[in-house]
């Protein structure tokens, strides 16, 4: 069973379930490109904004997909972060 969504004006839709589907896939597909940007970054020995990649992932997602998927993608960014690119002797990997 299909739920759907009357807008008032008596026209079933399905937008609020595809509305929390691309605010959750949002959060992952930002952090992501974020990640792949960083990784070039780096790859090509340029200035490491890593920081300035993750807050706008983090920035548009909330913008767009709302705090559950802000929050998501915050989570994400810190992990990316943490383990793929804190130096050596700082956090948990030790």
């Amino acid at each position: 069973m299909v739920r759907t969504w009357d807008d008032g004006t008596g026209v079933a839709s399905k937008e609020p379930r595809l509305r929390a589907a691309f605010g959750y896939a949002l959060p992952l597909a930002s952090v992501v490109v974020a990640f792949i940007a960083e990784r070039a970054f780096l790859y090509f020995h340029l200035p490491l904004a890593i920081m300035s990649f993750s807050f706008c992932a983090i920035a548009i997602t909330f913008w767009h997909g709302g705090t559950g998927p802000g929050i998501l993608s915050l989570v994400l960014a810190i992990l990316i972060r943490t383990f793929f690119f804190q130096p050596e002797g700082y956090g948990y990997r030790e």
